[in-house]
């Protein structure tokens, strides 16, 4: 592990490589064990965060973020006939880690825009919009969520 970007890289390998690793299509090859899984995850987000966060190949952060929603999309829909061994159930751990991790990324963000506006109302309104105008930033959220930035970035008008 390195520091790289004020956060902690994990691995330095190009996103073609992992998602190579997960059989070309970042849906894992059958057999690979579940810490494997996670160990790639680990290094998606590291790229994710460094590249597509932190100032660097924003095509390389886009294409980690990609390779790791097909790789969530397969553990959350993972059947017991697709594990060579083991038990689906055993993954319910790692769904919840992804689950957690994905809260604590959004609240990373937000946390961002509110540090950056100096904590005043106009501050914090205008690195909402920021948001609302980043789809790499702004894509990582629900529709709820979505919603209620857009009403403190973009405030509708009052009657």
């Amino acid at each position: 592990m390195s520091r790289r970007g004020g956060g902690w890289l994990v691995s330095s390998r190009p996103v073609n490589d992992i998602v190579e690793e997960l059989g070309g299509s970042g849906v894992p090859p059958t057999g690979i064990p579940t810490s494997r899984l996670v160990d790639l995850r680990h290094e998606l987000t590291a790229l994710i965060n460094s590249e597509l966060y932190g100032g660097g190949n924003k095509i390389e952060g886009r294409a980690a973020l990609m390779a790791r929603r097909s790789l969530d999309e397969f553990i959350f829909h993972t059947k017991q006939s697709q594990l060579v061994r083991g038990n689906v159930a055993d993954i319910e751990t790692y769904k919840r880690a992804v689950i957690l991790t994905t809260l604590g990324e959004q609240a990373t963000l937000l946390d961002h825009a509110r540090d950056a506006g100096d904590g005043s109302g106009r501050g914090i309104k205008t690195e909402m919009v920021k948001l609302v105008d980043d789809p790499d930033r702004f894509d990582r959220f629900n529709d709820a969520d979505k919603e209620a930035i857009r009403k403190i970035a973009r405030p509708p008008p009052h009657s």
